[in-house]
């Protein structure tokens, strides 16, 4: 008469779970820039940060970031003064970006 039951496996027969694996982060696309110089930028440079990573831009200085850095730069706008040039009085303000900077 035959059973129907089975032994358990021995230790060495038992497989361990497969850990699920962490899919591989594709590096950010870089962008390489230069920091015109600006009244609001400190002599040390311009601190900027991007998804928990700091950055220290110097003005004048050719410098490899993420576009993220990027967008944070052409997003930072200040508003100046527009003055009529025959009584020198202020008529309204435009938009003006705050750290103008080239891509390389």
């Amino acid at each position: 008469m035959e059973s129907n039951l089975t032994l358990p496996l021995a230790v060495d027969e038992i497989e361990p779970p497969k850990a699920p694996r962490a899919k591989a982060k594709a590096a950010p696309e870089r962008v390489k820039i230069i920091l015109e110089e600006s009244e609001h930028i400190p002599p040390t440079g311009l601190f900027v940060g991007d998804n928990g990573v700091g950055y220290i831009l110097v003005a004048g200085e050719e410098i490899d970031v993420p576009v993220g850095v990027v967008e944070i730069l052409s997003n930072a706008v200040t508003a100046v003064a527009v003055v009529d040039p025959q009584t020198l009085q202020i008529i309204g303000h435009r938009p003006r970006q705050m750290y103008p900077f080239r891509r390389v």
